[in-house]
């Protein structure tokens, strides 16, 4: 069998199935949240959700976010500017997720 359709018929089995996306799947260049990837990515999983299977988000980007509102031009490189930029980007990336999932009947 092809690894394709084997890794098919395993996800097709799945109950659960755990997302991982990284900075630069939900982040432009400048740091801003892509509004275009991540509806695309909540209509994905809303799809899955639809079909009868459990769905955990995990996502990176809250730095790189963080980044984009403080309007840093480069990574911070200390422990603290790192957790500020980190603080204000989840805060705006939960935001986005929040208002972007609901649209699909998602929480």
């Amino acid at each position: 069998m092809p690894a394709t359709a084997l890794r098919q018929q395993t996800i097709a089995r799945c109950r659960h199935i755990v997302v991982k996306v990284g900075t630069h799947a939900l982040c432009t260049a400048n740091g801003q949240v892509d509004l275009a990837a991540v509806d695309r990515l909540a209509s994905q999983i809303a799809a899955v959700i639809q079909s009868g299977r459990r769905v955990t988000l995990v996502a990176s980007g809250a730095i790189a976010s963080g980044m984009g509102e403080l309007g840093l031009a480069a990574r911070p490189k200390t422990m603290p500017q790192l957790q500020a930029a980190a603080a204000v980007g989840q805060g705006r990336l939960m935001q986005t997720f929040h208002d972007v999932f609901a649209r699909y009947g998602v929480r």
